[in-house]
């Protein structure tokens, strides 16, 4: 039996800066460059509740979804990235307490 996924979190992300930058996709690792003043659309639809967690650098902006989320991106409608075609996994589970964020740099040694 298929779950239904339940909850739908949307978030636009711009790039306001006077540069390219790289659009960071986790935790699949997905990088996109991101020209000056474009807007991506990031959709997710997912089992359980949760929210996006949104890092800014200098040139790369990072955005993390959580467990059981499933996520597109859209620059001016069409979907974006991902270039095998073929869709993003869902977020496997973390241990409570934890974002996927603090769960991967966790088991990298980088927190």
């Amino acid at each position: 039996m298929v779950k239904e996924m339940t909850y739908i979190s949307s978030i636009n992300i711009s790039n306001a800066s006077d540069k390219e930058i790289i659009f960071s996709l986790e935790p699949w690792g997905e990088q996109i460059k991101m020209p000056v003043g474009s807007k991506f659309n990031v959709v997710a639809k997912s089992e359980q509740e949760g929210s996006f967690e949104v890092e800014y650098g200098e040139r790369e902006i990072i955005v993390w979804a959580w467990p059981s989320s499933i996520v597109k991106v859209f620059c001016d409608g069409k979907g974006i990235g991902n270039e095998s075609g073929i869709a993003r996994p869902a977020v496997p589970g973390v241990p409570e307490g934890q974002t996927t964020s603090s769960f991967l740099r966790s088991m990298l040694g980088k927190e």
